[in-house]
């Protein structure tokens, strides 16, 4: 019993010299988990979209669009000449039932706001029917830019060659302002 008690001290003395001579600080190794899902490869969702990072462009003046489906995940991106807002509308080359992706840098913090087109107008579209599940925003000089990701089968089917969108910008830092620039377009997925 005697010996147990040493061998405890002991090695309580050891872990506290360790963890003095570590500078306080204990590291771990993390564990690989088979449970943990891998990060879907594609463009990192920063707001800023670097050459070559998507395999699909489309300049459509005044408008700049990048798609990506990577698996299960399709990543878009699109920027417009202006300090207000940038929107991208997917599925329709109307307003009215499109799945509509808006975005702005307002007083420095990035806003995104995910709407439904409803006739000629749009309403946030509720908590429970959102699509994307990651965005950024950022302004770039006179440059802002809405990049975000969705589950690619709640957006287009998975064989889809076009997929119709609107696109819209305004100069006004509020996303009920409406939209200065605006027009409709197919994008060829191939």
């Amino acid at each position: 019993m005697k010996h147990t008690a040493f061998y405890l001290l002991l090695s309580l003395v050891v872990l506290v010299f360790s963890f003095i001579i570590g500078g306080g600080t204990v590291f771990a190794e993390p564990k690989p988990s088979a449970q943990s899902p891998s990060p879907q490869p594609g463009p990192a969702i920063d707001g800023v979209v670097a050459a070559g990072e998507y395999p699909l462009s489309f300049d459509l003046a005044p408008f700049k669009v990048w798609v990506s489906r990577t698996g299960n995940v399709i990543r878009f991106a699109v920027s417009a000449k202006t300090r207000g807002w940038v929107a991208l509308g997917l599925d329709s080359r109307r307003m009215d039932g499109a799945a509509i992706f808006m975005g702005e840098v307002k007083n420095g913090k990035a806003v995104f706001s995910e709407q439904t087109g409803r006739g000629h107008s749009h309403a946030e579209t509720p908590a429970d029917k959102r699509l994307a599940t990651k965005y950024a925003v950022k302004l770039e000089g006179d440059t802002t830019t809405v990049e975000f990701e969705c589950p690619a089968a709640k957006v287009l089917p998975k064989d889809a060659k076009e997929l119709p969108v609107i696109l819209a910008s305004s100069p006004s830092d509020s996303l009920r302002a409406y939209h200065a620039t605006r027009l409709s377009a197919v994008l060829k997925l191939e």
